[in-house]
């Protein structure tokens, strides 16, 4: 036994003596260098500033141009805003100003937004809101005849000769038409919608009444100041059809009611309370809360500054 004990011991010595110990030595590395960052850096910002002389340098030049209404060069007669031969053929000009002046002449409370309107013009043709039933249904037959000459103006047309803000300005109209002048609450008459009273985020046009009064007395460009007794005749009439108006919209929720045509509770809830948020002042208050509506005052104060002191 002791002798197996010393062979072992000694073939295990002999091992260890021939097998090296292996040591490992660490060696000192510099960290890694920032100069590939700083090179990036820069670059970078040299190349923001070029771009940004270079938006600076194109926006001069362009204000140098002649716009679209401007006199066309007297060689060539042509300038970049002309119709390409293909849209001339279709008459896709007139057809947009049919539109254009279609879409005021139905939504006469929109008017001081036409760009050809005048102070006399809204005059004589501005009107708040319409929620009539027979003043909708004309809005709808109007914008589905337009839309109907839309679809034949696009089968006759060939897009391939035509210019890409041409094809892209019958596409446009199309969905405009498609969703009754571009606003698809409440204004199908034959979708029934106007019985349902608002949504949940007051989309309809009767949550935009207040902006379209204020907007057309408060517009620089063609908004009207109010100066004389007359002026402030045409005012009260405003607001005397828009009484009627609002007084017809809450009967066209009650004619819902009646033919059971009604929203789900939850969302009948929810347009209420969003219809409440945008006239809060009034619904909390009643009549005495127009006395604290904010575009009343401003309002108010515009009239003071312009009208005159006989009135």
């Amino acid at each position: 036994m002791l002798h197996v004990n010393n062979t072992c011991s000694s073939v295990s010595g002999r091992a260890n003596m021939e097998t090296p110990k292996q040591y490992y030595i660490l060696k000192e590395v510099e960290p890694p260098s920032n100069k590939p960052y700083y090179i990036a850096i820069a670059v970078a910002a040299v190349l923001c500033i070029i771009g940004l002389i270079l938006l600076i340098t194109g926006g001069a030049m362009l204000s140098k141009t002649k716009d679209c209404e401007s006199t066309p060069d007297e060689e060539s007669k042509w300038t970049p805003c002309d119709y390409s031969s293909e849209a001339q053929r279709v008459k896709l000009d007139k057809f947009l100003r049919k539109v254009k002046i279609t879409y005021y002449k139905m939504n006469p409370n929109n008017l001081v937004h036409d760009p050809d309107s005048t102070p006399d013009i809204i005059r004589q043709d501005s009107s708040p809101y319409n929620a009539h039933p027979d003043a909708i249904r004309t809005r709808t037959d109007a914008a589905q005849a337009l839309y109907r000459e839309a679809q034949e103006l696009d089968k006759k047309s060939d897009s391939a000769k035509m210019k890409p803000r041409e094809v892209k300005a019958i596409a446009q109209v199309k969905h405009f038409l498609q969703s009754n002048f571009g606003t698809p609450y409440d204004e199908n008459y034959y979708a029934g919608d106007w019985m349902l009273g608002p949504n949940k985020f007051c989309w309809q046009p009767i949550c935009e009444v207040g902006n379209d009064i204020k907007s057309h007395f408060t517009h620089k460009k063609s908004g009207i100041r109010p100066k004389t007794v007359g002026d402030v005749n045409f005012v009260i009439d405003h607001l005397r059809r828009l009484n009627n108006s609002l007084m017809q919209y809450i009967e066209n929720v009650k004619y819902g009611v009646k033919a059971g045509f009604v929203r789900p509770e939850e969302d009948c809830q929810d347009g209420l309370y969003s219809i409440q948020r945008t006239f809060f002042n009034v619904s909390q208050q009643g009549p005495l809360g127009m006395c604290m509506y904010s575009d009343l005052y401003k309002l108010r104060s515009f009239f003071l500054l312009n009208l005159s002191t006989a009135v």
